[in-house]
């Protein structure tokens, strides 16, 4: 992602992910040797993508700061896993029934929900 010709704008989405998790007290920077000897910290990982509309045209550019999942361990790092996740064919046969019934229906987009779940340990990427 970062060798093609949009990678300015990339880059300006990793500016303002790192400020939003810095702004919403979601992630603090800790000098390494503040770290406990016996914590080993994630590698962190970037998660690119472009959003684009129906005419396949780029509606904006998205850049995702993660911990890199396969360095985490059971019971160290996590305790369980959950992705609530539903079928498209849900979806359409509720769309579907509403239309039918009258009924209105409206989107919500949860922004920066992954980073919003509260978790059980510290975590140092």
């Amino acid at each position: 992602m970062l060798q093609d010709s949009d990678r300015k704008f990339f880059e300006q989405d990793m500016r303002r992910e790192v400020q939003d998790l810095i702004s919403t007290g979601t992630v603090t920077i800790v000098p390494r040797p503040s770290v406990a000897s016996w914590i080993k910290p994630l590698q962190a990982i970037w998660s690119f993508r472009r959003k684009r509309a129906p005419d396949w045209s780029i509606l904006k550019h998205k850049a995702r700061l993660c911990p890199h999942g396969g360095m985490q361990e059971e019971g160290v790092n996590y305790w369980h896993t959950y992705a609530p996740v539903v079928n498209w064919r849900t979806v359409r046969l509720s769309l579907i029934l509403s239309l039918l019934s009258g009924l209105k229906s409206r989107q919500v987009d949860y922004v920066a929900a992954y980073t919003q779940a509260p978790l059980d340990c510290e975590l140092y990427i």
